[in-house]
Order: C-alpha cells, then sequence, then structure tokens
C-alpha cells in the first residue's frame, strides 16, 4: 500500500530538481496560493502536513519554514533526504487533510535546498496530452505522435496511468500501489540527443481522478523539423520504463 495513512485524504506529488544534483538534498517547496485542494483541505496550524518519500509512506523530516493559513503562504522544507537519483526529477509526496493531527514538523536550517514544485490544478483543455507508450519491439520509432508549433514553447504532458501498477482491491479508499520515483527526459533529432529540444528542470509531476501525469517543457523547433520526446520514469517497484513520441512540427497553414 503506497498511501501513508488512511487519515490523511489526500495527497500531491512534489516534483524536485536533483538534475545534476546529488545523493543527499535538502528541498524547499512553495505552495502557490491559487492550489484550492491544498488550501481549502489543510488544517488552519499546518500540523496534518507530512512529506514522504517515493514510495508514498516513508515518513521524511521536514519542516513548515512559513505558514499562514490565513494569506495562504506556505514553504515547506525537506531535511537530508536521499532521494532515488542524483540526477533526475525526484519525486517526493505531499500529505494533508488529516482531522486533530499531531505536528511531526521539525526545525533545521536547509543547505543549498533543491526547487520543489506542485501543480494546482488540472491541465487546461488545449493542453497536450500523449498517451504513454513503449517502442514498437523491432523498431526505434516511436507510434505516438502530436503536432507542435514551431518556435513555441511549453509542456506537453505524458500520462502513464495505465503503466502503474494498481491495488487489487481499494484499501482504505485507495487504489494506489507504485508510485513514480523519478523522471529523466531527453529529446532526440535524427536519432541523436538534442539538449536544446527541452528544459529537464522544469519537469513536473501531478496526479488527479486516478491519473498520473508527467510534464515536459519543451523548447521551440524549427518549422518542418520532427523530433522524438522521450521521458524515462523509475517507479517506486524499481521499474524503469521508457515512452516516446513524435512531435511533428505544424504550422496553421499546413495543417
Amino acid at each position: 500500500m503506497s498511501w501513508y495513512a488512511s487519515t490523511s485524504q489526500f495527497r500531491i506529488p512534489v516534483a524536485v530538481d536533483n538534475n545534476g544534483g546529488a545523493s543527499t538534498i535538502d528541498a524547499t517547496v512553495t505552495i502557490p496560493k491559487d492550489h484550492g485542494i491544498f488550501w481549502g483541505n489543510v488544517a488552519t496550524n499546518g500540523h496534518d502536513i507530512r512529506v514522504c518519500d517515493s514510495d508514498g509512506f516513508t515518513l521524511l523530516a521536514f519542516s513548515r519554514q512559513t505558514f499562514d493559513h490565513a494569506s495562504r503562504t506556505a514553504i515547506i522544507q525537506i531535511n537530508d533526504w536521499t532521494p532515488d537519483s542524483d540526477n533526475a526529477t525526484v519525486i517526493a509526496y505531499l500529505y494533508f487533510g488529516e482531522s486533530g493531527a499531531s505536528d511531526k514538523a521539525i526545525t533545521f536550517a536547509a543547505g543549498n535546498p533543491k526547487t520543489g514544485r506542485v501543480i494546482a490544478g488540472k491541465p487546461a483543455p488545449a493542453a497536450v496530452i500523449v498517451r504513454a507508450e513503449s517502442l514498437p519491439v523491432g523498431t526505434d520509432t516511436p507510434t505516438a505522435r502530436y503536432s507542435w508549433p514551431p518556435g513555441q514553447s511549453g509542456f506537453v504532458i505524458f500520462d502513464v496511468t495505465q503503466h502503474l501498477a494498481r491495488q487489487a482491491q481499494p484499501l482504505e479508499g485507495s487504489a494506489d500501489l507504485e508510485t513514480l520515483a523519478a523522471v529523466t527526459v531527453a529529446t532526440r533529432n535524427d536519432g541523436g540527443a538534442y539538449s536544446g529540444g527541452n528544459t529537464p528542470a522544469q519537469t513536473r509531476v501531478s496526479g488527479y481522478d486516478g491519473r498520473t501525469l508527467v510534464w515536459m517543457y519543451l523548447t521551440g523547433s524549427a518549422d518542418g523539423a520532427d523530433y522524438v520526446d522521450e521521458i524515462t520514469i523509475t517507479t517506486s517497484l524499481n521499474r524503469t520504463l521508457i515512452f516516446s513520441a513524435v512531435r511533428t512540427a505544424e504550422t496553421a497553414e499546413e495543417s
């Protein structure tokens, strides 16, 4: 079971930029003022907040560096965390929504903290969402394809939900079993790596309605040139999965 405790009603993934990082890190996570699920359900004193490792239930040492419910201001810090990779976007899980919870935060001074981010909402209606697919056996050409305006930067979203293991029967209201632990991203052009095709530090992870989404930040491509965008995920069950899709450069005139 990947859920920390049945008394914690809500959980959101935290994507921490540890690309080119270290084996043990501190991290700082600023909760957006517009994160309605968090601010609408967290205790007014913040005592119900818990931060767990990528397995979803191992409690990490954390502090509430700043917490003011009335002004919707919160900065959560993670202390001496050994994540699943020293060169990837690594995932922790933030829990809240427990009535009468005891305070488990500690006090510490974070050293060179990595940046962690959470996503406040669902993807916008016009967002590009790709159903994650592995390469077909015997070929290096992805079957998944999507169009992208040349020169535009922004997120393409890989939906990896169907590839994560679930409980045979929901336990304490949750069917979660396997969770994301780390994510790396790559863009390829003519079979070679193209570092200018994406920004790894901007990688995000979100979950809603039972879906798990990986947000890959693309940088502008050339008109008429196709790229292959690839994500590699490591899971809490020590599985490594690779998914890719062809980014087809299209303008309105070409469609």
